[in-house]
């Protein structure tokens, strides 16, 4: 790729002017399935942000700040003020923009649905050099085609976003072991929509009755009295942890049938039914307290495979 690193919106505006020569792609963290910033032998525009020029309004919720910012700044910013994201993903290392552009879901999904939900305008440069204001009132297709769209619209710029007003911090989680597929379909249907957020670990390696045995991970928003007293003193901090580090690349062979079948074997006899307070970075956030998480599937890198089924064939589907 060859790659262009703007400073301001008239440098910007000059890479695009390019596109007779190269077609660009806007890439922000790096972090999309299948590395979706990666454009051969064509452009790529770096828009790292650096969480510089954020504007809450207290009154209201709303955020304005860059897309280049990502959504670890937005929460280091606002959690102390009272607000957090209504809809996040399982990772706060993306770019707001990239967010945007893969219009993410979150443990929430069943409830609030996408990042469109608190999503409430953006300004994005067209491959012409025009800024256009897109919203669902002005230049409502394009803020539609935009979200989920990949970048592939124009470059997005500024956004305003509605934070969500939180009381504390923290979740009150609950963990339920589910004995097998039928068994977390059946309490998902019965109970997820007394919860906010709603998530479920299935070994997909255990056979017979375990069949698709499960830990199903619910919570919903804990409230002050919920706390502990010596956290109510301070129920928007969040503990700084030590984030343990994957020095390199495991071999290949040290992911395999047998080694994988042991993890999910010790995974579900450690998550025993319990209700437990939880801050936001443990609930929602597990595989960023890990630097380097991906080194575990060793240069190849994992395939994820995401489906969405129809509520009558799901079952049988699965």
């Amino acid at each position: 790729c060859t790659l262009y690193r703007p400073q301001g919106l008239e440098e910007l505006r000059s890479v695009l002017g390019r596109r007779q020569e190269l077609d660009f792609i806007s890439r922000g963290q790096g972090r999309s399935y299948g590395d979706a910033a990666l454009n051969a032998r064509r452009g790529v525009i770096l828009t790292h942000g650096s969480g510089e020029g954020m504007h809450l309004d207290t009154a209201s919720g709303t955020l304005e700040c860059l897309a280049g910012t990502t959504l670890a700044e937005i929460l280091d910013y606002a959690v102390p003020r009272g607000y957090s994201l209504g809809i996040t993903p399982g990772t706060k290392r993306i770019s707001l923009g990239g967010a945007i552009a893969a219009d993410v879901h979150g443990k929430n999904h069943h409830k609030e649905g996408t990042i469109s939900h608190q999503l409430l305008g953006f300004s994005l440069l067209t491959a012409e050099g025009n800024i256009l204001d897109c919203s669902r009132e002005e230049n409502s297709d394009l803020f539609w085609a935009t979200l989920g769209g990949m970048g592939l619209t124009g470059v997005i710029l500024g956004v305003r976003l509605a934070l969500k007003a939180s009381t504390t911090a923290y979740v009150t989680s609950s963990n339920e072991r589910c004995r097998d597929l039928d068994d977390v379909l059946t309490r998902m249907e019965e109970g997820d929509r007394r919860y906010d957020y709603a998530v479920a670990w299935i070994d997909c390696l255990a056979k017979g009755r375990a069949l698709g045995r499960s830990i199903l991970m619910r919570a919903n928003p804990a409230e002050l009295e919920d706390l502990a007293p010596a956290r109510r003193e301070r129920p928007h901090h969040v503990p700084s942890r030590l984030r343990p580090s994957v020095p390199l690349f495991l071999p290949g062979w040290v992911l395999n049938p047998w080694s994988m079948r042991a993890f999910n074997a010790a995974f579900y006899t450690a998550h025993r039914n319990q209700r437990q307070i939880l801050d936001f970075d443990r609930y929602f956030y597990a595989l960023d307290r890990v630097e380097h998480w991906n080194r575990v599937y060793g240069r190849r890198g994992a395939l994820q495979y995401q489906v969405v089924l129809p509520s009558a064939q799901a079952r049988e589907g699965l």
